[in-house]
């Protein structure tokens, strides 16, 4: 069994939106992307 995906797909490099994604998880990183809230801000409680 091989476990790659379609020959097609072989080609396909990762996109610059999520390897800039990526940086914004590091805690060194401050992004100031709208649309990416910290996560301490989010109501969790209710």
């Amino acid at each position: 069994m091989d476990p790659s995906l379609a020959a097609r797909m072989r080609g396909v490099e990762s996109s610059a939106v999520r390897d800039i994604l990526k940086l914004t998880q590091r805690p060194e990183v401050l992004s100031l992307a709208g649309g990416i809230p910290a996560p301490e801000l989010f109501d969790v409680s209710g």
